[in-house]
């Protein structure tokens, strides 16, 4: 089941989820220094400012508009493309997040587009001619962005994703690409490895290290948190009125304190319209652990488990 999510930037899921322009990086494989396991990491726990955009990626985004535009023209699966606003996330990969260039349908995509500019293409003229063949490189700035591309293929369910680019040339050339089960199987075990690192708070090595290790089975994640920011006035003022209890349990304390010190060795007292009275009290109750050690039989016979009940707990976020 895939369902859609705002991970824009600012958006208090886009840290919680792992992109899947990131997935590449999360295995060791950009050439990238911003994009190894550890600068990924480090930024989604808020240690370090994002990178800003160089000039080629921003000339690389701006042309995206014009690759779609070509794919559209070129490919009837993409006749009716559709720019997401929204990421998709999948039950089978519930930590990854992908928002791809184009899709089909935003409900139900079939079919993806996803647009790249690169400078120097020279460098990779050969691999992506391989692509389009349906040959996979082994490295390289190509794999990287085969491996983005399974990564929206299993986000979103798609049947088919087209990489597009602009040659040396300057003409739109594309590769059509299919799911990949056995990438998939990688990229599930990688996400969810590295998002148990990011709930654990434990930092990653600058690489993953071998690819082999990561298809280990993956551990077992928390469901991804609702969005509630349509309830951000309330959760806010409850937070407040849960700070103004926490002082008035205070006060009432201090209150209460300063009575019993000023009745001294009364048992009663009279102030205004208010009296007072102290009286003293026992309590008695159950050792539980001790009968349970002394009589593990009597303690079973005579204990009884309630019905589940889910407990609230709300908590500020760290800054």
């Amino acid at each position: 089941m895939t369902t859609r999510i705002d991970t824009a930037p600012g958006s208090p899921l886009r840290d919680y989820y792992v992109g899947a322009s990131e997935v590449p990086g999360i295995l060791g494989l950009s050439p990238y220094a911003d994009q190894t396991p550890r600068a990924i990491w480090r930024r989604k726990r808020g240690l370090d400012p994002d990178t800003p955009a160089s000039v080629h990626t921003r000339i690389g985004h701006a042309l995206e508009p014009v690759i779609l535009d070509a794919l559209r023209a070129e490919l009837p699966a993409l006749a009716v493309l559709h720019k997401p606003d929204l990421s998709y996330v999948s039950s089978a990969c519930p930590r990854l997040a992908a928002a791809p260039d184009g899709a089909d349908d935003l409900d139900a995509p079939g079919a993806l587009a996803e647009c790249k500019a690169w400078g120097n293409l020279w460098r990779d003229a050969d691999a992506l001619d391989h692509l389009r063949t349906g040959i996979v490189p082994d490295s390289g700035r190509v794999l990287c962005a085969y491996v983005q591309v399974q990564a929206q293929l299993l986000a979103t369910g798609a049947a088919v994703a087209y990489l597009g680019w602009l040659d040396d040339s300057r003409r739109i050339q594309y590769a059509e690409i299919r799911p990949d089960a056995a990438w998939h199987r990688v990229i599930i075990a990688a996400v969810a490895n590295f998002a148990d690192l990011l709930d654990r708070d434990v930092e990653p090595g600058a690489t993953a290290g071998d690819r082999d290790a990561l298809l280990r089975e993956p551990p077992t994640l928390p469901d991804p948190p609702a969005a509630l920011d349509h309830l951000a006035d309330q959760l806010d003022e409850l937070g407040a009125l849960k700070d103004s209890i926490a002082r008035a349990e205070q006060r009432r304390a201090e209150i209460e304190a300063a009575i019993a010190e000023a009745l001294g060795e009364h048992a009663r007292g009279v102030g205004g319209v208010w009296k007072v009275s102290r009286s003293v009290q026992t309590r008695s109750a159950l050792d539980q652990r001790a009968l349970r050690e002394a009589h593990p039989d009597i303690a079973d016979q005579f204990t009884r488990t309630g019905q589940p009940f889910g407990v609230l707990r709300i908590t500020r976020s760290k800054a």
